[in-house]
């Protein structure tokens, strides 16, 4: 994946203009920490949410949408706010992005299943 270090404010006009490039690449929202737009060589543009993994150093990764008339830049600041406050809850609450936090739980679901 190549990454631009690209950020502006999104606007429809400025994001209907990105052409597509040999390679993917990412431009940022500039007010909007995380939002990032992928734009693919093929044209197709998807709306993402980059984030820092609690505990890590890793990157995380989640896909709003993409992006069209139906789902659009005031769609995916909306989806990416309430997947920060999502986020930000399941961090205090020691809550892991599957919801499980012990080995105990763990093994609770998985012999559920069973």
């Amino acid at each position: 994946m190549a990454n631009s270090d690209s950020s502006f404010p999104f606007t429809a006009k400025k994001l209907d203009s990105l052409k597509p490039k040999e390679k993917e690449y990412e431009v940022g929202d500039a007010g909007h920490p995380g939002l990032r737009l992928r734009v693919s060589p093929t044209g197709r543009k998807v709306f993402r949410w980059r984030y820092k993994k609690p505990g890590t150093n890793k990157w995380g990764v989640k896909t709003l949408g993409e992006y069209s008339r139906s789902f659009g830049i005031s769609q995916a600041r909306r989806k990416l706010d309430k997947l920060k406050s999502a986020h930000k809850h399941a961090l205090e609450t020691g809550q892991t992005e599957s919801g499980i936090t012990t080995v105990s739980e763990l093994a609770d679901v998985v012999c559920a299943g069973f």
